[in-house]
C-alpha cells in the first residue's frame, strides 16, 4: 500500500470514529467518566461501539505507517549515517548538513506520582520539567472543576 494511502486510511478511520462516537453522544446512546485520570466511554448504541473501532483501527494503520520504511524513495532504510571528519576537523553527518544541526528529543512520562524526565540534550531538560509540571497542574485542574 502507497504511503498517501496508507496515511490517508489511518485518518479516515481516525475522524469517522470520532465523528461515530460524537453521534452516540449526540442521541444519548453514550456516557463519559474519568476514573483517575483516564477517560472511558460507556453506552449501549451501537455508534459508540462502532467509533470505538475506528479509532482504534486509525491509531494501528498510523502507528504502522511511520514504522513501516519508505517505499519508493528508499529513504528510511537502515541507520542514519556515522558522523565523519572534515578536513577543518568539524564533523557532520553529511556532505550539506552543519555541524551540530543534529536531531534534539526530550519527554516527560509520569507513572503515578515518579516523573521521568528523557532527551538527548540537557539544557533542554527545565523546559521538558516545566511543561510536566503545566502538564500535572493542568490534569489537576481539570479534574478538580470539571
Amino acid at each position: 500500500m502507497r504511503d498517501s494511502a496508507r496515511l490517508a486510511l489511518g485518518l479516515f478511520f481516525l475522524l469517522g470514529g470520532g465523528a461515530a462516537v460524537a453521534e452516540a453522544f449526540l442521541s444519548v446512546g453514550a456516557e463519559f467518566a474519568l476514573v483517575v485520570v483516564i477517560p472511558v466511554l460507556y453506552g449501549s448504541s451501537p455508534w459508540l461501539a462502532l467509533g470505538a473501532l475506528g479509532i482504534f483501527g486509525g491509531i494501528v494503520v498510523l502507528l504502522g505507517f511511520w514504522t513501516v520504511p519508505l517505499e519508493e524513495s528508499g529513504e528510511g532504510r537502515g541507520p542514519p549515517p556515522l558522523p565523519t571528519a572534515n578536513p577543518g576537523g568539524s564533523t557532520s553527518t553529511s556532505p550539506g548538513n552543519p555541524p551540530g544541526s543534529g536531531t534534539s528529543y526530550g519527554g516527560f512520562l509520569l507513572i503515578g506520582p515518579v516523573p521521568i524526565l528523557f532527551g538527548n540534550r540537557r539544557e533542554m531538560m527545565p523546559y521538558v520539567l516545566a511543561m510536566g509540571i503545566l502538564l500535572v497542574v493542568g490534569v489537576l485542574l481539570f479534574i478538580l472543576f470539571w
